[in-house]
């Protein structure tokens, strides 16, 4: 389906069921517009990787902010990223994730995750997760498929930036801000281009020969035309709206305060979030080795495995 995709009116899901019969031998056909990813009783009853640094439960929203360098055309400007952050500043705790390896630059002012969960991980990351802002990849689908928490909203908010590369119909879930520009360019006047970089990285991959046609800058016009304020309003519709709410710098994040944290106490947690810095913590006795309970023991036993020095590569001479 995938080949038809920019004439046919189906959907990603579609095209998974119908690989899953074709190689199953049983039929199946989608119940949902989305996937169906379950979290076991086990993986709910944990507290969430943000909590576990911060101490509390902050909401938040996950960031994917690069992507992989098979597929640069879906990259975005890196300060155009840090627009959206900087302009939520106070407003939104960003999580920043991505895969190690690829390519994911740094972020200011966000809880960085970047390499540190696995894929289950990242799945009982997302249930957590109020919100999400991506390119079209992992975490978009995530976001439509895993439960949210609590039932705090029937669905989770997600902006994707997605540029011209996918057709509109193909990719989107009815209740995300998919921002796209099918049909205002003449590269992806009819669906998607389904180009894969943006232009050669001359590493021998045969990708190097389906690059984009029109440029801008680094970037490819599609996606030079989604600007940083259009995705600022994008997100801002899910607060307008009332499906989310601001974090309340006012309060701190106790049962009875709808969830919110102050930003201050965000700020020093953030700051203290390396490793040297959380065992420097533990062993002045302050609130985090106070803390451990069920669910966080394994995270504080694998933080104080990692401070362990390692042997000297020659051991003293004790003989005689």
């Amino acid at each position: 389906l995938i080949h038809q995709s920019n004439q046919r009116p189906y959907h990603f899901i579609h095209a998974f069921t119908r690989f899953l019969s074709d190689r199953l031998g049983v039929f199946i056909e989608p119940t949902a517009f989305k996937g169906d990813i379950h979290l076991s009783d086990l993986e709910k009853s944990r507290v969430s990787q943000v909590q576990e640094i911060t101490g509390e439960e902050v909401p938040f929203w996950i960031i994917v902010a690069g992507g992989k360098t098979d597929f640069t055309i879906k990259w975005r400007d890196q300060a155009r990223y840090q627009q959206v952050v900087d302009h939520f500043r106070d407003k939104i705790q960003f999580v920043q994730v991505g895969e190690q390896g690829h390519h994911h630059p740094a972020l200011r002012g966000v809880i960085d995750l970047r390499g540190k969960t696995d894929t289950r991980q990242f799945v009982r990351l997302m249930y957590h997760a109020r919100g999400v802002l991506c390119p079209v990849t992992f975490a978009m689908h995530l976001a439509a498929a895993v439960e949210v928490k609590g039932g705090q909203t029937k669905n989770r908010p997600c902006v994707v930036v997605a540029g011209g590369r996918e057709p509109m119909q193909w990719e989107a879930y009815p209740h995300h801000q998919y921002i796209h520009t099918n049909g205002a360019l003449a590269c992806c006047d009819h669906g998607g281009c389904w180009k894969s970089r943006t232009v050669p990285l001359h590493d021998g991959d045969e990708k190097d020969q389906n690059c984009c046609v029109d440029v801008v800058g680094s970037l490819p016009r599609c996606m030079d035309m989604i600007t940083a304020e259009e995705v600022i309003r994008r997100i801002g519709l899910y607060f307008q709206g009332g499906v989310c709410r601001y974090l309340d710098r006012g309060k701190g994040n106790r049962p009875g305060q709808n969830g919110h944290t102050n930003g201050e106490e965000l700020k020093l947690v953030k700051q203290a979030s390396s490793p040297p810095e959380r065992a420097s913590a533990r062993m002045q006795g302050t609130q985090e080795s106070e803390s451990i309970t069920a669910e966080t023991a394994l995270k504080r036993m694998d933080n104080f495995i990692e401070q362990i020095r390692p042997y000297p590569a020659a051991m003293p001479d004790e003989s005689p």
